[in-house]
Parts: C-alpha cells; sequence; structure tokens
C-alpha cells in the first residue's frame, strides 16, 4: 500500500522530468511536407567522405576558405549523394558546402556546384539534431512510399537554429 503513494512523487521527479527533455529536444514535433518550387542556388563545396557526421568538418573548411578569398559566405548546405541505408559508412560520400553569390569565383581547392531552379519535396523539422534526422528522413521516406516515388539522390540539407530542411529535387 505504502508504493501507491509513491507513484506521484516517482513521477513528478523522474517521468515529468524526462518527458520534459524529450519535448525540449523535439521528440514529439512533427516535421512538415511541402512539394514546391525552389530557387536556383551556388554553393562552394569540399567531398566529404565518410560518415556523413563529417560533412559539418568540411562546411568549416569551406567557410575559412571563403574568408581567406574575402568571398560572403551564405547559409550552410550539404548534398547526401549516397543513400545510408544501403551504402557502408566507410563508401559515403557527400558535398559539404556553403551557398554563395551567383557571380562569385572561388579558387581551388574549393569546388563549384549548381542547383537548378526545381520542384521538391521539402521536409522540415524542428528538435536536437539527435532527434531531428530521424525524424525528417522517416517523413521524406513515409511521403516518397505513399506517392510511389523512390528516393532521388543528392538530397539537400540545410539547417537553422534547431530546424533541418531537406529537399528531394522530383523528376519529371
Amino acid at each position: 500500500m505504502a508504493m501507491n503513494k509513491q507513484w506521484p512523487y516517482f513521477l513528478l521527479a523522474f517521468v515529468l522530468p524526462l518527458l520534459v527533455v524529450f519535448w525540449w529536444w523535439g521528440a514529439f514535433s512533427t516535421p512538415e511536407i511541402k512539394v514546391e518550387q525552389r530557387n536556383a542556388m551556388r554553393y562552394a563545396y569540399l567531398v566529404s567522405e565518410g560518415d556523413y557526421s563529417k560533412a559539418e568538418d568540411k562546411q568549416r573548411e569551406v567557410a575559412d576558405l571563403l574568408k581567406q578569398q574575402k568571398i560572403t559566405a551564405g547559409q550552410a548546405i550539404t548534398l547526401i549523394e549516397d543513400d545510408p541505408r544501403k551504402t557502408p559508412s566507410t563508401q559515403r560520400h557527400a558535398r559539404a558546402g556553403i551557398v554563395i553569390d551567383a557571380n562569385a569565383q572561388p579558387a581551388a581547392p574549393l569546388l563549384v556546384g549548381d542547383l537548378p531552379q526545381r520542384q521538391a519535396v521539402v521536409v522540415s523539422a524542428r528538435g536536437h539534431p539527435f532527434i531531428v534526422y530521424g525524424k525528417a528522413y522517416g517523413a521524406l521516406l513515409s511521403y516518397l512510399d505513399m506517392h510511389g516515388l523512390a528516393l532521388e539522390l543528392p538530397v539537400a540539407e540545410t539547417a537553422h537554429e534547431n530546424t533541418l530542411t531537406i529537399e528531394m529535387a522530383l523528376r519529371r
């Protein structure tokens, strides 16, 4: 009988704080999915090989090189080139880059890529990086399954203030 009186304290002391932390991290948020026209984008990048989590280090390197070359850096962007469900992490490739002005001409070792204006499936999810990638890609894959579509690579990722946005171009 004494155990029944302890339940409210247990819930307040342990369960409620865990729920608050998971809420804070975005575990209960729902990704937003839209199909929309995306503008053309030019970016300077370096190739990142191996685990996709290493792309952020390459983006910092790109930002430093752009600063040295006196080129204004925009938003960070990662283009995922291999399906992580099918490709071992040691064999994965990504373009880790920074959006630049359409007229900018970065020098080596930076490479330049262009994303044309395109119709895309765009998924935005808010939360902590531990959670948000799984939620966003899970939502994208569910959307593709519901519409009989396949994953088209590369997938572009941008992150801003705890919001991850991924976009996959729709092929015609």
